[in-house]
């Protein structure tokens, strides 16, 4: 009953959120899962495992999650200070637009540099989703029912990529052919 009452009255910052967590763990999960095989066909010219360069695709694709995760360790130390300057909202705003052209400009990658550079960029949002989020959360909900909010705002990560996980196989096998 306290959850529902918790839906209820949740902030409208909160109810905001869910709509930008929502595309962006509706979409994360598939970068994790299909990346370095786009990399073998973008990069690579590789689309089957017997292609010469697949392995190299894939290889490439998890160097870039690589740099993706560094620049989110780099990155993620500046927000605070950031922070001071900007407010979240627009740090977070920012930090989405540069991901999303850089999660973009992938599809157009036909060299490592470029789809290296791409996935640095991508980190730098990452650093911002793993944290701005919360910190626009923590503002504003009450301080008694923090427990409770974030949960329910973990609940808005998890149900994005079970639509994912059930969505997308239907069009990833029929709209895109495999």
């Amino acid at each position: 009953a306290e959850i529902l009452v918790a839906f209820k009255e949740m902030p409208s910052e909160m109810k905001q959120l869910w709509w930008v967590k929502f595309f962006t763990w509706f979409g994360l999960p598939l970068m994790w899962q299909y990346l370095s095989l786009s990399v073998a066909h973008h990069c690579f010219n590789a689309t089957e495992a017997s292609d010469i360069g697949f392995t190299d695709g894939i290889k490439f694709g998890n160097l870039g999650l690589a740099i993706f995760n560094i620049l989110c360790f780099v990155f993620a130390l500046l927000l605070p200070y950031l922070n001071k300057f900007l407010s979240s909202k627009k740090i977070h705003a920012f930090a989405l637009m540069l991901g999303g052209i850089a999660f973009i400009s992938m599809k157009f990658q036909t060299e490592t540099l470029g789809y290296m550079i791409a996935m640095g960029v991508v980190g730098i949002s990452w650093a911002s989703i793993m944290s701005m989020p919360y910190v626009m959360l923590s503002k504003s909900v009450p301080a008694e029912r923090m427990g409770m909010y974030m949960g329910i705002f973990n609940m808005f990560i998890v149900i994005p990529q079970i639509v994912s996980m059930i969505v997308v196989p239907f069009i990833y096998t029929s709209i895109l052919q495999n």
